[in-house]
């Protein structure tokens, strides 16, 4: 190992072209513009659904969902439909880093989502920050790292933004200073071989302030819209790799998946009861279930959340009593919800806890759902569904059945599922006409697309724009290609083209399974540490 990395993988949570390219034209990432004009770059094809939490995973161990088994932020506890938040220890093949460093390279990862609590590696590994409870010793391997990153920074800020007050915005502020400093003092102190980064703050400041990201675009003022402030930090971060870099450093850009407006909201539980397949334990439109003194107005729930926190933990209890939703009643549904996405599962008998569908059935139950919902009228009047997929057309693999049975794409995923609707509205909302009823569900105005993008720079690339489209499953066969590693044969991806013929190794067998690391019945999180990790995806979205 040198002082120097001989290859650096900065990831960009939810970066685009759409945004990214008219900053570049409008000046405002410097960065970006050496890597488009020097390296080879295009679009990076995300995976159904393009929810961050999987995305990750398949990104770096090269494989489906069917294979490394992450699904979504949650997944059931075993003999039940209760959730909890997706860990590292849900991972079930070996990430990039454990193959590197078996071949004798050392390497830094820092903030690649889902890796709480952090394992040990050769190098040092800092965890993802949605998935981690607090700063502690458990996020950071080994322990000095949290020693070296405190030393330089007053707060390494976890919570992600929530809103689109000026809070808000500070708050974004200091996560971007927080992320960028870390990974640099990182670099700096610990040097590696390879060096694996990812930040998460662009996709978190494009949830929330996606209609003002060309606000200002060309006014080159010191304050500018969050979206904008979002990309000059992931620029300013790039621009400081590339120059720690060296001339032998190859630096590859890539994120999960991109970005695109909100256009609407669908209460998927409530479209699945009025299709007959779901059931409540109690009517959404009873108002006899809902005791009116204990709920709060609509406009001031978000308040009422976060005072929450401050009560004791009876008064909690009963508040959440008298707030009581409807809620699903598993037993008597043939079909119920897993994901953020419209990522379905049929209550088959003999794999679910209450599972009333039999196993010969499921097909059948699969395939009307699939005519029904290829019948649902979306906001414009045209189906809102553009394709709706099943399991084994998305995923192959030991761990297919962790996963959803069909998963529908709703207007391009410009519609975001939620629960709780007020009862009423329709199950599906415009963005529009949610903002007017004031509905807290319609405050991000940005969701997830599926392409995102791809760049690279250095000694193993061709230059030049890319025609067509890479998959994110192609990055770790990619980033061993350009050490001249080749590919194990268990993995779904392909070496892009633009790493040169003459470094690319011929396919080898390696163990297809993950090693067992730690007991797969150890919990990750005590009951208060998940209570924070799920309040903070709740925040962003991706728990209701």
């Amino acid at each position: 190992m040198t002082s120097r990395p001989r290859l650096i993988v900065l990831g960009i949570d939810g970066a685009t072209w759409d945004v990214v390219q008219p900053y570049i034209e409008a000046g405002h990432l410097p960065g970006f513009q050496r890597l488009v004009k020097e390296g080879a770059w295009g679009e990076l094809r995300s995976i159904h659904p393009p929810v961050t939490a999987c995305c990750w995973p398949t990104i770096f161990t090269g494989t489906n969902p069917g294979k490394h088994g992450v699904f979504e932020f949650f997944t059931f506890r075993e003999g039940t439909y209760d959730r909890r938040p997706t860990t590292f220890l849900d991972w079930r093949q070996p990430p990039l880093w454990e193959l590197l460093n078996r071949e004798g390279l050392s390497v830094g990862v820092m903030n690649v989502p889902v890796t709480f609590p952090a394992q040990p590696v050769d190098g040092y590994m800092v965890s993802g920050e949605m998935g981690t409870p607090r700063v502690d010793r458990q996020m950071f391997w080994p322990e000095e790292v949290g020693q070296a990153i405190g030393r330089r920074l007053k707060q390494y800020e976890l919570e992600p933004i929530s809103g689109t007050t000026r809070r808000q915005v500070r708050r974004l502020t200091r996560q971007i200073a927080a992320r960028n400093e870390a990974a640099l003092v990182l670099i700096d102190q610990m040097p590696t071989d390879v060096v694996l980064i990812v930040v998460n703050y662009v996709d978190h400041a494009q949830h929330f302030f996606w209609e003002e990201r060309f606000e200002g675009l060309h006014a080159h003022a010191q304050k500018c819209n969050p979206v904008l402030l979002a990309h000059r930090g992931a620029d300013s971060l790039l621009a400081s790799l590339q120059e720690r870099a060296g001339e032998d450093c190859t630096v590859v850009v890539l994120s999960d998946h991109g970005a695109g407006p909100t256009r609407g909201c669908l209460d998927l539980d409530r479209m699945l009861a009025s299709l007959g397949y779901l059931e409540f334990t109690q009517t959404p439109s009873d108002d006899r279930s809902v005791p009116s003194a204990g709920r709060a107005p609509q406009a001031l729930r978000p308040l009422a959340r976060r005072l929450m926190k401050y009560l004791p933990s009876r008064l909690r209890r009963l508040a959440r009593e008298l707030n009581a939703e409807a809620s699903v009643d598993h037993p008597a549904s043939r079909v119920f919800s897993v994901g953020t996405c419209c990522s379905l599962r049929v209550n088959l008998s003999g794999r679910e806890p209450a599972g009333c569908v039999p196993a010969a059935e499921r097909e059948d139950v699969c395939l009307e759902l699939r005519q029904a919902l290829s019948q649902t009228e979306g906001l414009d009047g045209g189906p809102l569904f553009d394709r709706i997929y099943e399991n084994g057309e998305l995923y192959r693999g030991p761990h297919v059945r962790v996963g959803p049975d069909l998963v529908g794409v709703p207007d391009g995923y410009s519609v975001l599922m939620t629960r709780g609707m007020p009862p009423q509205c329709h199950w599906l909302v415009s963005r529009a006409d949610g903002q007017t009823l004031g509905l807290p569900h319609f405050v991000r105005s940005g969701s997830h697309r599926l392409d995102g993008i791809v760049g690279a720079v250095g000694p193993g690339v061709k230059s030049g724009h890319l025609p067509h489209a890479a998959s994110i499953v192609d990055v770790t066969p990619t980033v061993m290609a350009l050490l001249g590693l080749s590919t194990p044969d268990y993995m779904d991806g392909d070496v892009m083209p633009w790493v040169r013929a003459d470094i690319r190794c011929t396919i080898t067998e390696r163990p297809m399974q993950r090693p067992a690391v730690v007991s797969q019945d150890r919990e990750a999180y005590s009951p208060a540490e998940e209570a924070a990790v799920s309040e903070r995806l709740k925040q962003l979205g991706y728990l209701d």
